[in-house]
Order: structure tokens, then C-alpha cells, then sequence
């Protein structure tokens, strides 16, 4: 029995010790390292940062310097923001006098600030709406599940995620969810369908004033992914794409006031997975085609003007890797000369970092600085307006893919006047 019971504290001991030396090990090896990423991922991280303790030591990949991470195709972490090349040591210069010239203002880089992380991760059903004084969204994880409204307020930087989902069906928000502000008390959704819901029409309207849900007449053609809508201020219609390549897909406008749809003229025969739709302020609503073909970069982009009916082609979004899962589209009156879109994830269902600006006068597209987290892989717009700041929401899993745990939210930093944009 003795016998039995010193073997017990022996093996115990020894389990003790090899745990303490793995961890050491772990902790050796992390500690080695300048850099870190993982095989799951394209970023590169400082050890220290958050997202980086995220990662299982059987994903982690170690750098010694930035630009070793680069060669083997990470991207530096926008969270952490590890440098993208090593300090070169420089000789110091003799100093020469020289006249002190007046400084040269230059627009200061735009900067991305975190704020409360959202009360849960994406789904396959998502979109966000801004109202000038709140962010809106709306989610569903999957066709089975409870659908969930969430209301940001900017001003105390704070989620309520008991806004009033009641009346709305299970598994309400699909694959294309859109949502569109009237400027005023309402806001539209078309809920989408996933691929095999051939027939799925659902549109409704949330009032904001009194925090109920209402369906309305179903939409004039089948809704996926390739979904989108906007309010037009010009002739007080909501304007909306529905439909998906594997369903075609239909373009036409409702009347609130007559409670009826009126199918219009649209220069695309199919949208899918990016497509957006926006107003401008004046005749022309600009869209998104979004990801049509599959594994193929899509990078259309045109306008519709309101009172003549017809379509334009524009430049196309300057997006290599094209337009897809997560792509959005914002535009609002503080900032009136520019589109600013988010390009989603890549054709190939990589995560996608791209944030752009169009110019309305020129017909130029401009890279600004990339989002920190990345969107993609849930269909859905992710931009928002509201308190004179732009949003965005990562809205994506939780896999080290998609690091931040795809439930980040932040808000785009501009001075003053906006001149940095």
C-alpha cells in the first residue's frame, strides 16, 4: 500500500514537472520571438499584442524580423502596428544653417479607433445602418436561429442589445439582410434568402420611435445575396436591388406611401455577394455589382440616374483582388464630394482590408488607410453614420483568420474638416 501510494506521488510529480517545463518552453520560444503570426492567418503581430495571445501555439509562426514576415505574405497588424521593415542606422549629418522656412500644413494620416467590441460575432444574416444619432444592426446566426437588434450609442460608446426583435420571424435576417434609414422615423430591410430559399420576399420596416418591427408588401422578385438598398431624398422612394446570380436579379423601388413596388431598368442581369446600393444627395443612387462570378475579381461600379431612368458604367473600385463578402458602401452629407467603401473579401474568400474613397467629380477611386480588422465572409453592409463619424463593424467568425475575433468595432478619426480623407 505504501509502495502504491509513493508511485502515485512520483508519477504525479513527474506529470507536474513536465507541464511546468512545456510551459517554459512555450513561454521561451514566444519570448524569442520579435514577431509573431499564424499559419491561419496573413498578419504579423509584437507578442504583446491582444490578438496575438489569441493564437494556439501550434498555429504560432515566429519572425525575427518585419521583413521576414513580409517575404513569407503577412501584413503588419493595424491593432499593434509592428513596423514594416527594420531601422536602418545613419551616419549623423554635419549640421548647416539654413533659413527657417514657414512649415507646409499636410493633411495628418487618418486613424482608426477602437470602441466597445459588438455584443456577439457576425452571422450569416447581418447589416448596419447609421441614423445621424445611433449605429444600428441587425443579425442572425443562422436560418434556425432568433434574430438580434442592436442599437450603438456614439455619446456613451455603449451597445443595448434588447432593442425589440419580437415580432420578427426565427432565422429573420439571411444571406443579403439590407438595411435603409428614411432620413426621418423608419428603417427598411430587406431580411435576404440563402441560395436554396427560392422564393424568400420578406421586407420590412422598424420604427425607431416606438421600437417595433412591421412586414410590408413582399418585394417583386426572390432576395440573396446579392441584395442592397437605399432611400432616395429626391423623390422620397426606397430604391432596391434584389436578387443573387443564382436567381438573377431585379431592380426596383417602393412607394411608402402607396405601399407598392415598381420594378426598374438595371444594367446588371445578376449581383451577389458585396452588392451595395447608396444615395447621394441629389439624382443619382451609385452601386456596387458586387462578386457575380465566383473566384473571378468583380470590380463594377456604376450610377443610376433617378429622373432619366438609365444606368452609367463608372471607373471600376481600384480593388486587385476584387469586390466581395462584406463589401460596403457609404456616403453622407458632412463629407459630399466622396463614396467611401469598404472592398470586402477577396474573390477567393480571403479576408478583405480595403477601405477606399471615390470621388463624385472626377470619377476617381483613392486607397485610404486600411481597416484594422478585417470583414468578409458573412454578406452584409458593414459602414455607418453617425455623430459626424464613420463606423465600421468587422462582423466576421471568431477563427484566427479573422483576427480581432470578428466582433470589432471601430470609428474612423479625421480632423476638423475632413482634409485627411
Amino acid at each position: 500500500m505504501t509502495k502504491s501510494v509513493g508511485k502515485k506521488r512520483v508519477l504525479i510529480a513527474l506529470i507536474l514537472v513536465g507541464l511546468l517545463l512545456s510551459s517554459v518552453v512555450v513561454i521561451a520560444y514566444e519570448s524569442s520571438c520579435n514577431f509573431v503570426g499564424s499559419k491561419n492567418s496573413d498578419v504579423y503581430h509584437y507578442p504583446d499584442c491582444r490578438y496575438a495571445k489569441n493564437i494556439k501555439s501550434g498555429s504560432l509562426v515566429c519572425f525575427d524580423t518585419p521583413e521576414d514576415a513580409i517575404a513569407a505574405g503577412y501584413r503588419a497588424c493595424k491593432v499593434c502596428k509592428p513596423p514594416k521593415s527594420s531601422p536602418t542606422p545613419t551616419p549623423t549629418p554635419t549640421p548647416t544653417p539654413t533659413p527657417t522656412a514657414t512649415p507646409t500644413a499636410t493633411p495628418s494620416p487618418i486613424n482608426w479607433i477602437e470602441k466597445t467590441d459588438t455584443p456577439a460575432t457576425g452571422g450569416y444574416g447581418e447589416a448596419v445602418v447609421g441614423t445621424d444619432d445611433y449605429i444600428y444592426i441587425a443579425k442572425c446566426m443562422y436560418a434556425s436561429s432568433a434574430p438580434y437588434f442592436w442599437r450603438y450609442d456614439p455619446s456613451a460608446d455603449k451597445w443595448n442589445d434588447s432593442m425589440n426583435a419580437s415580432s420578427l420571424p426565427i432565422g429573420a435576417f439571411r444571406n443579403g439582410t439590407a438595411l435603409a434609414w428614411d432620413y426621418e422615423r423608419y428603417i427598411y430591410a430587406l431580411l435576404g434568402g440563402r441560395y436554396n430559399d427560392i422564393n424568400r420576399r420578406l421586407f420590412y420596416r422598424y420604427d425607431i420611435s416606438n421600437d417595433s418591427w412591421e412586414p410590408l408588401i413582399e418585394t417583386p422578385h426572390t432576395q440573396g445575396a446579392g441584395d442592397a438598398l437605399a432611400w432616395s431624398g429626391y423623390d422620397n422612394l426606397i430604391y432596391a436591388i434584389i436578387g443573387s446570380k443564382d436567381h438573377n436579379t431585379t431592380f426596383a423601388c417602393y412607394n411608402a406611401s402607396k405601399k407598392s413596388w415598381n420594378k426598374l431598368n438595371l444594367t446588371w442581369n445578376a449581383t451577389d455577394d458585396g452588392a451595395s446600393l447608396i444615395w447621394t444627395g441629389g439624382e443619382y443612387l451609385y452601386a456596387l455589382r458586387g462578386e457575380w462570378q465566383e473566384t473571378v475579381p468583380c470590380l463594377d461600379f456604376a450610377r443610376y440616374c433617378i429622373p432619366n431612368g438609365t444606368w452609367e458604367d463608372l471607373s471600376h473600385i481600384s480593388e486587385s483582388e476584387g469586390v466581395g463578402v462584406g463589401a460596403s458602401l457609404l456616403w453622407t452629407e458632412k463629407y459630399p464630394d466622396y463614396i467611401f467603401a469598404l472592398s470586402g473579401g477577396s474573390c477567393l474568400g480571403d479576408p478583405g482590408y480595403g477601405f477606399y474613397r471615390y470621388n463624385i467629380a472626377s470619377n476617381k477611386w483613392k486607397p485610404l488607410e486600411s481597416i484594422p480588422c478585417p470583414v468578409g465572409y458573412y454578406v452584409g453592409n458593414r459602414l455607418g453614420f453617425a455623430k459626424g463619424y464613420i463606423y465600421y463593424w468587422q462582423g466576421a467568425p471568431t477563427t484566427e483568420k479573422w483576427i480581432c475575433g470578428g466582433d470589432a468595432f471601430y470609428m474612423l478619426e479625421s480632423n476638423e474638416n475632413g482634409k485627411n480623407l
